[in-house]
Order: C-alpha cells, then structure tokens, then sequence
C-alpha cells in the first residue's frame, strides 16, 4: 500500500514539473504595427497606376513618432504621460503647423494651432454620444467616435455662409484594420486640427465598408472591398464609388510591421 501511495506521490509531483516547463505558458499575440501605405488608381480596364506611398516611423515606446504622407510632408507626434498626442507638427514645403492639445483625463478641452487660422479653442465633449465639438471665427466643427474610437461621423459648417459638409464611416465586424495595434485614433486626431489630410478614407481601427461624403454639390457613396491575410489583418482595400461597374477605382495596399 505504502509503494502505491508513494508512487501516486511522484506521478502527481512529475506532471506538476512537467507543465511548469512550459505546458502551462501563456501565449504571447503578436502585434503588426503599421508600415507603409501603398495607393493606386486603377482605371475601366482594371490597369493599376502606383500613385503614392505613406510610411510610418515609431520611437522607443512604439508610438508613432512621423509619418511620411504621400512622400511629400512629414506629420511628427510628441506624447504626455498616458500616451496621448500632446503636440502634432506638420510640415509640408515651406509651411509649418503645430497644433497643440490639452486634456482632462483622456478628453480634449482644448486645441491651439499656430502657423495657420486658427487660434486656441476649448474643445466640447459630449459623452453619451461621444462627441468632440470646437467653434472657430468661420467655421463649427463636429466629431463622433464609436466604442472603438473609430471616427464614424464629422461635420464642417461656414458660419458666415451655406457652405457646409460631413463625412459618415462605417466598418466591418470581421479582421483588423490598418492601425488595430495603435493605442490612439491617429485618422480621428489628422482630422480633428483639420489640416486638410483625408487618411480616414483609408485607414482604422476595423476594416472599412462604406464612406459617405455630402457637400454642397452632393452625395458621393464610396465602398470598400477588403482583403484580409492569414492573421485577419487588412490589407488591401478597393475603393469603388457606389453604383459605379466599369471597374475603376482607388486600390490602397498595407504593409505591417513587428516593433
């Protein structure tokens, strides 16, 4: 009886070594930061054109510290204590804009800019709808977030005049978009210092599906047919106007890095 204990004894205490040496280990997500856009536009016949191409660089953190848009301006990011932008210099040719952010928690309240219009401005949030408004000498400005921080929604109106504009977004459920490994919505904050980028047509949190611009000329529908590699990552997206069945179109493609 005694050997039969002793021997249960030593076949526990074995398994119990056995999955301390690695049985048991956690396994480590491998995260794909963004590399570098690709853009391409792709005629009737389905012949593609290189256009241009967006790069990213990181610092030590793995914060996005410039990107490269279109090859021809630098977009650099300078971050507080919790990983939020504090300052975004942008720099293209001869002409620079810092926009500078300031915060209460991790909300905005308030935008300065200087090397353009704009002057600083205390930031509205509306938290049911999670929503940022600002009011500048011309222009009203409105920007809705989804739980995700993917930009779903944002106005422009002319406070002197009509003219006036919004863009709605919306994402796929399935895969991850170009910058799912990105703790802050980089296209949300281009946007929001309204220096004229439009990376939100391309790049987010989830995949996109459908892009609707409304101006004063019109309604314009754009969507998007994505494909996804082996680890449910983005990347390409075909960007097609709606209706539209000769084939033409706008094709971005993405590359990921491991940091």
């Amino acid at each position: 009886m005694k050997k039969l204990i002793l021997l249960s004894v030593l076949t526990i205490f074995m398994s119990s070594c056995s999955n301390d040496d690695g049985g048991s280990s956690p396994v480590t997500e491998t995260k794909y930061y963004p590399k570098k856009i690709d853009y391409f536009n792709r005629d009737a016949q389905g012949v593609e054109t290189y256009s241009a191409t967006t790069t990213f660089s990181y610092n030590e953190n793995k914060q996005v510290s410039s990107i490269n848009y279109m090859g021809y301006g630098d977009i650099s990011f300078t971050y507080n204590s919790d990983g939020l932008p504090t300052r975004i210099v942008s720099s293209f040719s001869n002409n620079q804009m810092v926009s500078e952010f300031e915060y209460n928690g991790d909300r905005i309240v308030r935008l300065s800019q200087t090397g353009g219009s704009f002057g600083p401005y205390n930031v509205g949030y509306n938290a049911s709808s999670r929503t940022y408004t600002y009011e500048t000498l011309y222009q009203n400005y409105s920007f809705t977030l989804n739980s995700l921080n993917d930009l779903i929604k944002w106005t422009r109106s002319n406070n002197t005049n009509s003219n006036s504009e919004n863009r709605e977004l919306t994402y796929k459920t399935q895969g991850y978009g170009f910058l799912y490994n990105i703790d802050f919505p980089i296209a949300f904050y281009l946007q929001f210092v309204s220096l004229g980028f439009d990376l939100e047509r391309f790049i987010s949190i989830k995949p996109l599906e459908k892009n609707v611009h409304v101006n004063n000329n019109g309604q314009y529908i754009t969507e998007y047919t994505n494909t996804l590699d082996a680890n449910n990552y983005v990347i390409e997206s075909i960007l097609t106007a709606l209706g539209d069945t000769n084939g033409a179109g706008t094709i971005v493609r993405f590359e990921y890095q491991e940091l």
